[in-house]
């Protein structure tokens, strides 16, 4: 199962408790990458740029994507066309996490070890915008964000495959 949506939806939060509820492996791919590099991923983006950091991410995918863990993936994912095929193409449940920009963005405006955090409120609107048709042409269930953690829960393990 791979939960992808906006910075802020809930994707790392909603992944643990799925992992903990069906008692699988989670893997937070941004988590990962910063394990696998050493690097925070604000350093990567500062030392790579959006291109190099969307690459190594796309690597980091691919390493467990066919795993059985429930995968939280990062807001972005779905810009990088590699990525998208990917996950276009994979045989695991992709749930969308919908979460009104002004939710996400209430949940993120003060969190530093996100990227994009250091452009304004406008400029994440507008990436919002362009993400959301994305995230909305992968899923196989979209799911509110703005519910509970256990509605959420609920409702996601009810469309499990």
């Amino acid at each position: 199962m791979i939960l992808v949506g906006f910075m802020g939806s809930g994707k790392t939060t909603i992944g643990k408790n799925i992992a903990e509820e069906l008692n699988k492996a989670f893997v937070d791919l941004d988590g990962f990458i910063v394990n696998e590099y050493q690097m925070s991923i604000p350093e990567i983006f500062n030392e790579y740029g959006e291109n190099g950091f969307r690459e190594r991410e796309f690597e980091a995918l691919n390493k467990v994507i066919k795993s059985d863990a429930i995968i939280s993936t990062g807001g972005g994912i779905v810009t990088y066309q590699k990525s998208y095929n990917l996950l276009m193409n994979t045989e695991s449940n992709i749930i969308y996490l919908d979460t009104p920009f002004e939710v996400a963005y209430n949940r993120i405006k003060n969190d530093r070890n996100r990227p994009l955090t250091n452009f304004n409120k406008s400029d994440l609107d507008d990436i919002y915008k362009k993400r959301r048709p994305l995230y909305e042409e992968l899923t196989d269930y979209t799911i509110n964000g703005c519910d509970s953690v256990n509605e959420i829960i609920h409702n996601i393990l009810m469309h499990k495959k």
